[in-house]
């Protein structure tokens, strides 16, 4: 049972750090989602983490695109001919 409860507060403090947690909502519920887990574990009172004001992900112009598979809005493709030889 040790090994479980070191698993999950290893990932919590993975998870936990800045930029991961509060990065979108997938990545906070997993955070509270492991918090509760290890709740259920061992008994101890979780700690939740309370939702951010805005996900960092709404910041990044160039990665939600990527996440979401659709093309960025910064270009429109490459140029014409440019791997023509």
């Amino acid at each position: 049972m040790d090994s479980y409860v070191d698993s999950l507060k290893e990932m919590i403090g993975v998870i936990s750090v800045d930029g991961n947690w509060n990065y979108n909502e997938y990545t906070f519920g997993m955070l509270n989602g492991m918090i509760f887990a290890l709740y259920l574990v061992t008994g101890d009172d979780p700690q939740y983490k309370d939702r951010p004001e805005r996900w960092l992900e709404d910041t990044n112009p160039i990665i939600k695109p990527i996440l979401l598979q659709e093309e960025p809005q910064l270009f429109n493709g490459l140029p014409e001919g440019l791997f023509e030889l």
